[in-house]
């Protein structure tokens, strides 16, 4: 194995250790975004989708690969490389965007397309007499499977009209 930090350089480093990994984390996490961010500026929008497909994939195989890869590394450096493997593939990832910089042009601004957002969706619409009214319209406890527990429509007669819901 490698060699091993003296017993007090954690009492006296280890928060900037952490600090450092931490902050590297948090970098680390914003490259699938921003790499899909700069792919679709780069497609039409009909190959959005397999795009995305091809990114996820590999994407995934450097997630499975890159463990294995770094433990290999780590075996004869010990836990030095680990950072060893970070910075290889940090630098390798710097080398291919500069090289992808200096083969492609920026898409104009006016070409590309303004951002929208968008309204919040539930994983399941709500029927449109819920709807209509609101989240706070909900039971607390959601709707059993009982039929009877979902509201009526309001085209229904008087005689079978639901009272209103409220929050119990």
């Amino acid at each position: 194995g490698g060699q091993h930090p003296p017993a007090g350089f954690w009492r006296q480093y280890g928060w900037l250790l952490m600090t450092l990994v931490g902050g590297f984390g948090g970098f680390s996490a914003t490259l699938y975004p921003l790499a899909v961010a700069y792919a679709n500026d780069y497609i039409d929008a009909q190959d959005r989708v397999q795009a995305a497909g091809g990114l996820l994939l590999s994407y995934s195989i450097a997630a499975a690969a890159g463990p294995v890869l770094a433990a290999a590394l780590m075996r004869p450096l010990g836990p030095l490389g680990l950072f060893a493997f970070c910075a290889a593939i940090g630098l390798g990832v710097c080398g291919f965007a500069l090289y992808r910089m200096r083969r492609r042009h920026w898409v104009p601004v006016m070409a590309k397309e303004s951002f929208k957002v968008l309204p919040e969706a539930s994983a399941t619409p709500l029927p449109p007499e819920i709807g209509a009214r609101g989240a706070e319209a909900m039971p607390a406890g959601g709707f059993g499977e009982n039929a009877a527990d979902m509201p009526r429509p309001a085209s229904a007669g008087a005689a079978e009209a639901s009272p209103p819901l409220t929050r119990t």
